[in-house]
């Protein structure tokens, strides 16, 4: 549709100029020639208009690295060939005596390489406005995008001060619960030396989460492990030791690094939402070192609650940051039936 109506104001456009060019010859000195006469020559010199605009200045600017000598030359050539087309017309519509020999007339030759050079000249023109307009509006979008790409920046900018800002915030918390917790294990334990204990094993937990949480630092196997233990020990005292999680490794895992909070989170979902009540089907954490690859695999029967309906977020969470953390590198397999939950987790580590 654009080029259709592109097109339209070309053909107006020559139509008004044709038009005007006939009728300052009439008045001036009479039209002296055939209506296929007037057709033959002007389609010959908006054919040069075209070839000089579309072609050659098109070839040269954007094809060549010296659009300026290249175009120059082209346009000799162009003028030397269209030249010769119009005698070659000239002698075959209007024969005369002297033939070919007309190229050679001085008069002949000035009044055609000057209607020549008007066509080219006016054409060249035309394309070097629309030229200009390309690159005005290829530096407009460029400045536009430029301009968007800096407010972007600024945006995402805004957003890392404003999450700097409630992390910060956000640490009042913690510390705040840190020493409480801290208070009432000192008052606590002189009464209960189980209960102090939990208290403070939640307090290492979650100091621990706190910390790993603020760095992306790895950590070993043997650390994560300690945390382990603490969190199944704190869940020991809130079932009266009913609570039943055989761990068993193969392989020389102790210092191998990892994320932090990998199998914290995988022990606390057997926990929340797993049946380990039983010392005949306890929970089983099987971790494992060969070639490279930990495999981590958790099982456990599951409790016949609510509950247990669906996975909790802490995994979706585990699978985000082990995607951000090793991408490629890690597969999770999980089958969650009605009375079973099990999670296998392979992580190449090398």
């Amino acid at each position: 549709m654009r080029n259709r109506k592109l097109w339209l104001r070309h053909l107006v456009g020559w139509f008004l100029y044709i038009v005007y060019e006939l009728a300052c010859i009439e008045f001036s000195v009479g039209l002296k020639g055939s209506v296929l006469h007037f057709a033959f020559f002007y389609g010959f010199y908006i054919s040069l208009f075209y070839v000089n605009a579309y072609a050659l200045l098109n070839f040269t600017f954007y094809k060549t690295s010296k659009p300026v000598f290249f175009s120059t030359v082209l346009v000799i050539v162009e003028l030397s060939i269209f030249y010769l087309l119009k005698v070659a017309i000239d002698h075959y519509l209007y024969p005369t005596p002297i033939g070919w020999k007309l190229m050679w007339n001085k008069q002949y030759l000035l009044s055609n390489i000057f209607r020549e050079l008007y066509y080219v000249v006016g054409s060249t023109a035309i394309w070097f406005v629309q030229y200009s307009l390309k690159l005005m509006d290829k530096n407009f979008r460029a400045e536009t995008q430029r301009f968007k790409q800096e407010a972007h920046n600024l945006i995402l900018e805004n957003k890392v001060i404003q999450a700097e800002n409630a992390f910060l915030q956000s640490q009042i918390s913690p510390h705040l619960l840190f020493n409480s917790l801290n208070f009432i294990y000192s008052s606590v334990y002189r009464l209960s030396e189980s209960a102090g204990s939990g208290v403070m094993l939640l307090s290492n937990l979650m100091r621990y989460s706190l910390n790993s949480g603020t760095s992306d630092e790895k950590v070993t196997i043997s650390q994560e492990m300690d945390q382990v233990e603490g969190l199944i020990e704190i869940n020991r005292l809130r079932f009266d030791g009913e609570l039943y999680i055989r761990i068993r490794k193969k392989g020389k895992i102790a210092q191998k690094r990892i994320i932090p909070l990998v199998l914290v989170t995988v022990v606390e979902n057997m926990i929340k939402h797993g049946d380990l009540s039983s010392k005949r089907s306890p929970g089983i954490l099987d971790l494992i070192w060969e070639d490279d690859r930990l495999k981590i695999s958790a099982s456990n029967p599951k409790r016949p609650s609510p509950l247990s309906a669906k996975v909790g977020i802490g995994l979706q969470n585990l699978q985000r940051r082990l995607a951000n953390s090793y991408p490629g590198l890690f597969t999770i397999k999980v089958i969650d039936e009605k009375d079973y939950f099990s999670l296998t987790i392979l992580i190449t580590l090398s």
